[in-house]
């Protein structure tokens, strides 16, 4: 299992850099930094952005310490979170904002799926 904790963390770091990569090329693209993605830059915004970019981190944590059964549901529950969030930012970002910073939800939805299928994976060693 410690070989799939590694993964599973590594996965959720993986998620934290890309969201942060796409927060900074959000704010350049237009040079309006008011503004991500069409959200104003105010206190309920920078709360949600803050929590989605720690909750990664703190799943890489506990992908290391949870015991077998709650590192696999924990990962699978909160990975299907990510995998819902970032497929309909994805999808919001092709129609609405259509640019070449698709790729960065889209990779998010990658990682995110992949941290659930390997927690589900991981069923068979319980």
């Amino acid at each position: 299992m410690g070989d799939l904790r590694t993964r599973l963390s590594i996965l959720w770091i993986i998620q934290v850099f890309g969201g942060v990569t796409n927060v900074v090329l959000e704010l350049f693209k237009d040079g309006n930094f008011d503004k991500i993605e069409g959200f104003p830059v105010n206190e309920p915004y920078l709360l949600l952005v803050t929590v989605m970019f720690l909750a990664p981190c703190v799943m890489a944590f506990l992908s290391q310490t949870l015991s077998d059964k709650a590192n696999r549901w924990a990962n699978m529950i909160v990975g299907a979170f990510y995998v819902i969030m970032l497929a309909v930012d994805f999808v919001e970002s092709l129609v609405f904002d259509p640019s070449v910073l698709v790729i960065n939800p889209l990779f998010g939805v990658v990682w995110s799926a992949l941290i659930v299928w390997y927690a589900w994976k991981s069923k068979s060693k319980e």
